[in-house]
């Protein structure tokens, strides 16, 4: 699909409902808005635009233009919701079911819109014997809208005379969606996923600090081992070249006791010899 077409292909309503019910997954978002504790805000909206394309007949676009389908449907259902609560679009304007689930997800005050319901809609809804068949019926029928690419063809509206009759999970108002909490326990598992990975990492580069650190103690007592035996050569060299002198030394005086004693004996004997000449001569 090229890119002029995929700017104006709409999403369809099964693509906008399976948005709201991803978004309406537990932990996915909070005080209203979207959080990405455990993971990026690419990789999320890339998961979100994987799952939305895989949808049968519906648009199929990148990550960064779901992100922007969903910022364009808040502004647009929060302006209508304003405009609602001050009774500038006529008495039978009112909002779809998804448009609803979107202001309760995104922490938007509903009271004054479920007080501008007409007393007849308020009548009719509350008669309903099953609210979910009827939520259900009602939202097999709806289409694209011209106006946002949303279906309001059903604009009945759900009044605050209807509270008592839904459950206390806030969820169960828009349907009881199995898909929805599957994708909860998938997004739940990537997360878990995720923690695992960052804490074999952290495990991982802890050994090789550890191997590392063991490393430079073997390698620092090696060089401490090799001054040591170069420390005792030096004490041996010493050791031999003092022994060395002692040794010329003792020689020298060993020569030296042997001249006297030759110089001496050649003395008396000069002195013998002599003496014996000058007795025989007198």
């Amino acid at each position: 699909m090229d890119i002029n077409r995929e700017r104006d292909v709409r999403a369809n309503h099964a693509q906008m409902k399976l948005l709201l019910d991803l978004l309406s997954a537990d932990g996915m978002s909070q005080n209203g808005k979207v959080v990405y504790t455990h993971i990026t805000k690419i990789k999320f909206w890339k998961y979100i635009a994987a799952q939305l394309n895989r949808v049968d007949s519906g648009a199929t676009k990148s990550y960064h233009k779901w992100s922007k389908v969903w910022a364009d449907w808040k502004s647009k259902t929060k302006k209508k919701a304003y405009l609602i609560s001050r009774n500038k679009l006529g008495s039978k304007a009112s909002l779809t079911k998804l448009e609803f689930r979107l202001l309760k997800l995104i922490k938007y005050p509903v009271d004054e819109l479920l007080n501008n319901c007409s007393e007849e809609q308020t009548y009719e809804y509350v008669k309903t014997k099953n609210l979910k068949e009827e939520i259900d019926s009602t939202e097999n029928s709806i289409g694209d809208n011209s106006t946002d690419g949303f279906n309001e063809e059903n604009s009945e509206c759900i009044t605050l005379e209807v509270q008592p009759q839904i459950p206390s999970h806030s969820y169960d108002v828009f349907g009881d969606d199995k898909s929805v909490s599957d994708i909860g326990q998938h997004i739940k598992e990537m997360k878990e996923m995720k923690d695992i990975e960052t804490d074999k990492a952290k495990v991982h580069l802890a050994l090789e600090k550890e191997k590392i650190h063991q490393k430079n103690e073997e390698l620092r007592l090696k060089a401490i081992e090799l001054k040591l035996k170069a420390d005792e050569l030096k004490l041996q060299e010493n050791e031999c070249n003092r022994m060395n002198h002692l040794t010329e030394l003792e020689e020298q005086k060993i020569k030296c006791m042997t001249d006297i004693a030759a110089s001496l004996k050649e003395l008396v004997e000069f002195t013998r010899n002599g003496g014996t000449r000058f007795h025989n001569v007198m």
